[in-house]
């Protein structure tokens, strides 16, 4: 259980990683929505190989973190008895089920 005097440095914390986190999808989402396409057309003389190399599974992850935060918000919403908000659950949950993501697609 957090003290008293830690609970605002806590809280805090987790607003500035919600607030980086939204930062991030919303530039993920720039990369598949506006880049992606770019370098997908024809015209641009990259091969579909070539694409796929670049980007490798840049979608997967948008997707991942787009879950990640709606678990984020939806363990924001269930503040526990103590008051505090415990984004660790939310980190173990995935990291058992997630780490499929981390994988090599140059090999």
């Amino acid at each position: 259980m957090l003290q008293r005097g830690n609970i605002f440095i806590y809280f805090q914390a987790v607003r500035r990683f919600m607030s980086d986190q939204s930062n991030y999808i919303r530039e993920l989402q720039i990369i598949v929505n506006k880049l992606m396409p770019i370098f997908s057309n024809k015209e641009s003389g990259l091969s579909g190989d070539m694409v796929d190399l670049l980007f490798g599974n840049v979608k997967d992850i948008l997707l991942f973190e787009l879950i990640f935060q709606n678990d984020l918000e939806e363990a924001k919403e269930m503040i526990r008895e103590d008051s505090t908000f415990h984004v660790g659950v939310v980190f173990e949950e995935k990291a058992l089920v997630n780490n499929s993501l981390c994988v090599d697609t140059t090999a």
